[in-house]
This record gives structure tokens, sequence and C-alpha cells, in this order.
């Protein structure tokens, strides 16, 4: 993770796919409730349509309208997180 100023953080995440799963849990680690995230597929099998369910304390909540192809450290996104 990388502060780009006191709003925002850029960041990178890698995870694997695996059976029937369209939701995961993307741990931010920050001291606040982020009010947005926005995400750019990084990887070929992260490219599915996705959207964001969930913003709370500790995480965010990455989903794909379909199960991502099958592998290990396959789905990668960017995401920026906006403070307020």
């Amino acid at each position: 993770k990388r502060m780009a100023n006191s709003n925002t953080i850029k960041g990178t995440i890698t995870f694997s796919a695996t059976v029937l799963t369209t939701a995961y849990n993307v741990p931010h680690g920050l001291p606040f409730t982020p009010t947005q995230v926005y995400i750019q597929a990084r990887s070929a099998n992260a490219a599915v349509p996705s959207w964001i369910s969930v913003i709370d304390g500790t995480k965010f909540v990455v989903n794909f309208a379909s199960v991502p192809i099958l592998g290990t450290n396959n789905i990668t996104i960017d995401y920026l997180i906006i403070k307020q």
C-alpha cells in the first residue's frame, strides 16, 4: 500500500480463484473506514464484471459476476481507496 496523499491509498492484491467462489474479502488494514473503493482488473482472469459490495473498517469485498477461472494467484486487481 502506498499513501498517495492523506485521503487516498493505492494498492494491488493477488489471490487464488477457488471453486464456486465469486466474492473475495480484501483486508485493507487502515485505521479508518473508507468511503469509496475503486477496482481495476490487472490480470486476464480478473477481467470479468465485478463490483464492491461491502466496505467496512477492516476490509472491502470484491464480487465477480461469474466464478473466475480457477488457479493459484491468478486474480490480480488494482484498487484505489478514498478516505472521505
